[in-house]
């Protein structure tokens, strides 16, 4: 667990961001004060749901060690570097992505698809 702003943080708990009350500027977890108006913002849970901006694929030893990241485009505003759940083969930039939270990680999976 860790601590935003007083607000102790648990696996699952999905991507927290904290956002300025004074001017709305949001940013991914961080000092509760702002870094553009230096006002103390609040502490909230972005949705769970975000786009594939962005990935790549960093090789390892072996294949099954790959490491995938990705730029996620929330509807915040905040772009956030999330580690891809394997296969890796699942991502596509444009996608949708559900993100989560685990050991102080943010990781990404492929949404389910909305398509009939």
């Amino acid at each position: 667990m860790s601590a935003l702003g007083g607000k102790d943080l648990k696996d699952g708990d999905g991507v927290v961001i904290a956002t300025c009350s004074s001017c709305d500027y949001p940013r991914i977890a961080g000092p509760a004060v702002c870094p553009a108006c230096l006002v103390e913002g609040e502490i909230r849970t972005v949705e769970h749901v975000g786009t594939l901006y962005s990935y790549t694929l960093l090789p390892g030893r072996e294949d099954d060690e790959t490491l995938g990241l990705g730029y996620v485009d929330t509807s915040s505003g905040v772009r956030v570097l999330a580690r891809l759940e394997p296969p890796h083969s699942r991502f596509t930039c444009d996608s949708p992505v559900r993100l989560a939270s685990s050991g102080g990680v943010v990781l990404a999976q492929p949404a389910a698809s909305t398509h009939a």
